[in-house]
């Protein structure tokens, strides 16, 4: 797999973390309860400003979220790890599942 394509590796690890955020927001059923709990929890509501706010901002917000779980999860594998099996399958798994969910609902009236 060393012979891989750069660009290939590219979208594999864009499109996992793309799959991660979706989890991590809540934007996928199988967080979203988490994730509202955790924004409950620290009561953005009541806030106009403020590290808390910004932080339930943080968790709930896509373009946000990706941004941190891209440098903290995703860039460091791909950078040390980028074509090595153990990294790639669970990015590709990722990847794919990020796929076949933002393609599920086209064509289908």
């Amino acid at each position: 797999m060393s012979d891989a394509d750069p660009l290939l590796i590219f979208a594999v690890y864009a499109l996992a973390t793309a799959r991660l955020t979706a989890l991590a927001t809540g934007v996928d059923e199988l967080t979203a309860d988490w994730t509202l709990k955790a924004v409950e929890k620290i009561n953005p509501g009541k806030l106009s400003s403020g590290w808390r706010y910004k932080v339930a901002y943080g968790i709930a917000c896509m373009w946000c979220a990706s941004v941190w779980l891209a440098l903290l999860l995703v860039a460091p594998v791909a950078y040390w790890f980028p074509t090595e099996p153990w990294a790639m399958i669970p990015a590709t798994a990722l990847a794919f599942s990020f796929v076949a969910g933002a393609t599920s609902g086209w064509g289908r009236d």
